[in-house]
């Protein structure tokens, strides 16, 4: 399988996730952050897609690659708003600023020249940076009921930004 029809697969898989998550909340009653999540994965749906279909440098290489960096980081300010009594360490600044170096990186890494090398290295610094904040914030946070929904979101998010490291081994 190539990395074009595994990225269709994740689009097609993330766009149904998507809709049921956007019909869920269409049938029951709605809180706060829950459009922060729809729209998170709905833009990952869409980068995958790109992703499958665009070249690996580019523009459209970009969009999809901030598309698809965004989404823990929005996931995040969702859930800052959902738990909004609960104490995730560090703060919306910070996560704004992680935020802002992460989706720069990630949408610079397809317009570097290929043969530099700093693609690659940049795209996969985004990604790790994104996951692994968004996942260290809900490991320390996640207390109460939440406690192992939450630790859950955390180790995907961690198991996703430690994918480059995987991929290298």
């Amino acid at each position: 399988m190539d990395s074009s029809s595994i990225a269709g697969t994740s689009a097609a898989v993330l766009a149904v996730a998507a809709m049921s998550l956007a019909t869920l909340g269409r049938l029951q009653r709605r809180y706060a952050g829950f459009g922060w999540w729809v729209g998170a994965m709905w833009a990952a749906a869409a980068g995958a897609l790109l992703t499958s279909v665009a070249p690996a440098q580019g523009p459209v290489a970009a969009m999809a690659a901030v598309l698809l960096a965004q989404w823990p980081l929005a996931t995040l300010a969702g859930l800052r708003r959902f738990h909004a009594r609960m104490d995730l360490p560090a703060g919306r600044n910070l996560d704004g600023a992680v935020a802002a170096l992460c989706l720069v990186a990630a949408g610079a890494a397809p317009l570097a020249r290929a043969d530099s090398g700093v693609g690659p290295l940049l795209g996969s610094a985004a990604l790790m940076l994104s996951h692994l904040y968004a996942a260290s914030l809900l490991f320390g946070g996640a207390e109460g009921r939440e406690d192992f929904a939450l630790r859950l979101l955390a180790l995907v998010m961690a198991l996703v930004g430690l994918s480059p490291v995987l991929d290298a081994a």
